[in-house]
């Protein structure tokens, strides 16, 4: 199922975990996994509804499977579906739980420690308003990952919206940079950065046309963000055709 999710509409994957929950009802890993494709894939409310009650049930039998607290949360995140305190208390319960896990772990664990802390990080921004908590979430997970570029991205962000720190924003996304120079998150933004704030658009359009051909058709932020700066420059057909690959 793993190996062909990616090619797959969601009600066949569905259906494969629904036929081995058939053969064991009570095995955590596919209830987990069948409760992230819902939750992830679905809009139909009962299907979302259906998400939640597999992670209770996985969390029922393990109260601190830290991949299902994370999974919760975001799901309830995500949909506006929890209490506010509800969803906090599920990513810290998350983030001490894998904390735990990488503790005990051989090798590298199968979730980091700085990925709950983002999520809780964004959760404080964007639907508490906390940046105070939240600049503290981000700056925690950067010392626990100061190489991983999603981090630094989420970091850099933080410093230019919130704190208007341009110089600091740069600095961050060019160390992201170090760390992929293909990272097409890091690269519209530093498009944006050089585009809007310091009025570089030769440098803009580097890493914007960068962030396209690494992109593909795959993402389409990328694909807007050059899109709309071409014809910020007046070139409408190349704008025109970014475009219509982002459809």
């Amino acid at each position: 199922i793993h190996a062909a999710a990616g090619d797959m509409i969601t009600e066949h994957i569905v259906e494969h975990y629904e036929a081995a929950l058939r053969i064991e009802p009570d095995y955590p890993d596919a209830m987990l996994e069948l409760a992230m494709i819902l939750s992830s894939r679905s809009k139909d409310p009962r299907d979302q509804r259906r998400a939640l009650e597999f992670f209770e049930k996985v969390l029922m039998r393990d109260p601190n499977n830290g991949a299902t607290l994370l999974a919760m949360a975001r799901h309830l995140d995500f949909s506006n579906g929890g209490a506010p305190l509800q969803i906090e208390q599920l990513y810290r319960r998350a983030i001490t739980a894998i904390d735990g896990e990488a503790r005990l772990a051989r090798g590298r664990p199968a979730i980091q420690p700085w990925e709950p802390r983002l999520s809780l990080a964004t959760y404080l921004e964007f639907k508490r308003e906390d940046i105070q908590r939240a600049g503290s979430l981000y700056e925690e997970a950067c010392r626990l990952a100061p190489f991983e570029p999603e981090v630094l991205l989420a970091l850099g962000m933080f410093r230019k919206v919130v704190h208007e720190d341009i110089d600091g924003a740069e600095a961050v996304f060019h160390k992201a940079l170090d760390a992929d120079p293909l990272h097409g998150g890091v690269l519209v933004a530093m498009g944006d950065l050089l585009w809007m704030c310091r009025g570089e658009g030769d440098a803009a359009e580097v890493m914007y046309k960068r962030a396209a051909n690494v992109a593909g058709k795959k993402d389409a932020t990328a694909l807007r963000s050059y899109a709309l700066f071409q014809a910020s420059r007046n070139n409408e057909k190349a704008a025109a055709s970014l475009f219509r690959k982002a459809i």
